[in-house]
């Protein structure tokens, strides 16, 4: 019913929820004979033998849905399907910005960090094993977060320079030119670190990966 207090609605939440899990660390509410249950555990490092993951190891709960998966189509209105999209943008954005939380407090390694390495890695093992839609479907969700990263208030970024057009109208002054300069530095040194962090942390990913796969 529940994982760490977020409600579950389909299977593919159960995923979401224990890769979310702050040092893998789970409650869970399930439904048994009409009473409700609660759960404390700790995700398993085991291993993930779907197409992407290659053999991988990553910590899972353990367990499977009753049945196997299949894909079910159903014809949506224009209308419909802009409402679906925009509840699809908004559980990747929540699921983000969550794990950029738990990174800043501490609660998340920064491993999960990557760049443009892990994203070449993954766009090819999609493109080789699995189908047009799941790309088109990986391509969508790197939009998706390419843009939520943009509108972060870090200045160089849209989102740095929307919070310095906000400041100047609640200010009613314009900030000075060296000061928006100072700012830009920093925001762009900013920016250059969390690159070398990711393409070090995409560089060890794919030497674990392949010595150790």
């Amino acid at each position: 019913m529940k994982i760490n207090g977020h409600e579950i609605t389909e299977f593919s939440d159960v995923s979401r929820e224990v890769l979310m899990a702050a040092d893998h660390q789970l409650v869970v509410d399930v439904s048994r004979d009409g009473k409700t249950l609660t759960f404390a555990t700790e995700a398993t490092e085991l291993e993930d033998n779907s197409l992407n993951a290659q053999n991988s190891k990553r910590y899972m709960l353990g367990v499977k849905s009753v049945s196997s998966v299949e894909m079910s189509y159903e014809d949506l209105s224009l209308g419909q399907a802009f409402v679906e999209a925009i509840r699809e943008v908004w559980n990747v954005t929540n699921t983000t910005l969550r794990g950029v939380g738990q990174m800043l407090t501490g609660k998340r390694s920064g491993e999960d960090v990557g760049g443009i390495i892990r994203i070449a890695e993954m766009s090819g093992d999609i493109s080789k094993n699995e189908g047009f839609l799941d790309f088109v479907t990986f391509l969508a969700l790197l939009s998706i977060n390419l843009g939520l990263i943009n509108l972060f208030p870090i200045p160089v970024l849209d989102g740095g320079h929307v919070v310095i057009f906000l400041l100047e109208i609640i200010t009613g002054r314009e900030i000075k030119e060296k000061v928006k300069e100072y700012l830009f530095k920093a925001g762009l040194a900013l920016l250059i670190a969390l690159m070398i962090y990711a393409t070090k942390n995409d560089i060890v990913h794919l030497i674990d990966r392949l010595f150790h796969s």
